[in-house]
């Protein structure tokens, strides 16, 4: 299926199977409150998304913000190339967004074990944890990039919006990230994965980044995921 959006027309494609999950968590059910989360970004906000996917919100966001320049992250391949594919659809979008096939870690390391769906088609879930999710059966390795070094990389100096959507490993990722990045980052919108009751879960998470000098909500979604917001005060 081909989609194209209201506002700034956006084209991208989204396969008739597993993805579509995706989309429809993104479009239909609106999980990231796309048209408030925009409101509170600046005309040319500069983002990181972390668990890209094949991109859809970043269409969405660019349907809505036309000046948004992305780095986006996305350590599985067949959604890495539907990625570049709805890049391509859309001519000046290279140069905004900046994708990049590698997972995203808190302490620096070349590559990354992912555990996923044996299946190209439908590799919508995939984890650094093998018990995440019990259709996880295939393994694979990725390169890697930690936060820190994508932030010094680029000389960011200042982050509008950080987007973690990565089945798990949202909680390495900012627990081991160090502290002084954290003051260059305005705002964090987080799909959060319950996972034990003591530092992977969604109320300790909000309680580290409150340290970290955020205003934190988070709201339930369904079973064990949450998304949560932070704001720096």
């Amino acid at each position: 299926m081909q989609f194209t959006t209201r506002g700034n027309p956006i084209h991208f494609r989204v396969p008739s199977t597993g993805l579509y999950l995706v989309f429809k968590e993104i479009f239909v059910t609106d999980f990231y409150d796309i048209d408030n989360l925009v409101k509170k970004l600046p005309a040319k906000p500069l983002i990181i998304d972390i668990g890209a996917n094949a991109g859809y919100f970043n269409m969405i966001l660019f349907s809505k913000v036309k000046d948004a320049t992305v780095y986006a992250y996305e350590p599985i391949p067949v959604n890495y190339e539907l990625f570049k594919k709805n890049i391509s659809i859309n001519p000046g979008l290279e140069k905004q967004i900046h994708l990049f096939n590698k997972a995203v870690t808190g302490t620096p390391t070349e590559s990354v074990e992912l555990f996923m769906e044996h299946s190209a088609d439908n590799s919508v879930i995939a984890s650094i944890y093998s018990d995440f999710d019990q259709q996880n059966k295939y393994s694979l390795k990725v390169p890697g990039i930690s936060l820190e070094e994508i932030i010094n990389g680029n000389g960011f100096s200042h982050i509008d919006l950080l987007k973690v959507d990565c089945e798990g490993s949202e909680y390495p990722i900012i627990y081991e990230t160090p502290a002084a990045a954290w003051s260059k980052v305005d705002r964090l919108t987080i799909e959060v994965h319950n996972l034990d009751d003591d530092k992977r879960n969604h109320k300790y998470l909000g309680q580290f980044l409150q340290k970290q000098g955020f205003d934190v909500q988070s709201q339930f979604v369904h079973a064990n995921c949450y998304v949560l917001d932070a704001v720096r005060k």
